[in-house]
């Protein structure tokens, strides 16, 4: 949707797999190394034709596929494209996620940031669904034991406890009656 306003870019803070539906551009960790914050921009900016590719991921590309961060700071990835969206905390493939001190990783430059929850986790137990299930627990007092199941109450709770980010998207709306 924001790619009918203007260019998208896509990247991370941690780690990524490449999209399917956008451009990649992938340096390795060589070829970052070897050139300037302002010869890395201006190499993206000639290798991506926004009128033909309004949305692009951009990464360095690690040994076992994934993407890791740009070299470029924020500041300059910023500059580079009309919206920039940081996948800035993974879950492991699962629904949700408790956070530890370090997470999420999010830019300086943020302004605004969204957190996502799978709603397919409500109703299964938490050790099921959650990456860091034993963060997750140890929300409440006493903490919850194994086989508790998220439910919608436990779900507010820990979002209010956590409380990250500035929206919260519930993705999976599907998955639920």
């Amino acid at each position: 949707e924001l790619s009918q306003k203007g260019s998208v870019l896509l990247t991370t803070s941690t780690h990524i797999l490449p999209f399917s539906h956008c451009e990649n551009i992938c340096f390795s960790e060589e070829e970052a190394l070897e050139n300037s914050n302002t010869l890395l921009q201006s190499k993206v900016l000639s290798l991506w034709d926004k009128s033909q590719n309004p949305i692009l991921c951009l990464g360095t590309l690690e040994k076992n596929g994934k993407l890791s961060p740009f070299p470029l700071p924020f500041s300059a990835i910023e500059q580079m494209a009309d919206f920039v969206l940081v996948e800035a905390d993974g879950s492991k493939h699962l629904p949700a996620k408790a956070h530890n001190e370090r997470e999420p990783q999010l830019p300086k430059e943020t302004k605004l940031s969204v957190l996502v929850f799978g709603l397919s986790a409500l109703h299964k137990p938490i050790e099921e669904v959650v990456h860091r299930a034993e963060l997750f627990r140890v929300l409440f007092p006493p903490p919850l034991g194994m086989g508790v199941v998220l439910s919608k109450e436990l779900l507010a709770e820990a979002l209010q406890k956590e409380n990250l980010g500035d929206l919260l998207f519930l993705n999976q709306a599907d998955c639920i009656e």
